[in-house]
């Protein structure tokens, strides 16, 4: 893998993707992000195996590959470096080659095989306007802990509204959005993540108003 990408479009989707590794894990693949280079550009993966997400990064690339490095390790370089153009090249011996104007650093890294394979996105779910959910989760998370309540939010969705509920044993928090459900399209609820909450907020701020599809295994409620 050697690529060509901008130091600050890097340091940004870094920033985003960094808070879904997990160091602290005895897994030591966790702790790092998978970056796959193509024809298309250069795309990071990161999980804990709980939460998950990919994020495309332009890039030049001239010789396509993959290979996991450490999340903070890598961010940490990044950050520190000056806006301009960042060489990346995998080297045969387990080693990651970083260069951007006279900087010059290695970081090791793990065999691309070793990373966990992301679940692919359902067909089947709900487009949502990303500005409706962000308010949704702001108002329901004042009362969801990660202490007290892992499971973050009840997200419902029903046949003119958005609903989610979240509380934390002492406070309950429901905000309600109108929302107009697609024909044909059943009802459902699903818990959603305290994790996964706050890591779509970032990542909501970074797209600003893409819109947002939900999909996976919602329990239906209703026909």
């Amino acid at each position: 893998m050697e690529l060509v990408v901008s130091t600050t479009e890097l340091a940004g989707v870094l920033r985003l993707m960094q808070s879904l590794t997990d160091r602290k894990n005895t897994l030591p693949v966790l702790g790092t992000l998978l970056l796959r280079a193509d024809a298309k550009g250069l795309f990071l993966t990161g999980t804990d195996l709980e939460t998950g997400g990919m994020v495309y990064c332009p890039a030049l690339v001239k010789a396509p590959g993959s290979i996991a490095v450490p999340a903070q390790r890598l961010s940490e370089y990044v950050r520190l470096l000056p806006e301009g153009e960042l060489l990346l090249r995998q080297q045969s011996n387990g080693w990651l080659s970083v260069a951007s104007g006279r900087s010059r650093s290695r970081i090791a890294t793990l065999d691309a095989a070793q990373y966990p394979e992301l679940p692919k996105p359902l067909r089947d779910g709900f487009t949502f306007p990303s500005s409706l959910l962000v308010r949704l989760i702001e108002k329901a998370l004042i009362a969801s802990t990660e202490s007290a309540n892992p499971a973050g939010a009840l997200l419902k969705i029903g046949n003119d509204t958005l609903t989610m509920v979240a509380t934390d044993g002492h406070r309950l928090a429901l905000a309600t959005a109108l929302f107009q459900r697609p024909d044909g399209e059943k009802t459902a609820e699903v818990l959603i993540p305290r994790k996964a909450l706050t890591a779509f907020l970032r990542f909501a701020e970074a797209c600003q108003e893409q819109p947002v599809r939900c999909a996976g295994p919602p329990h239906e409620i209703s026909g």
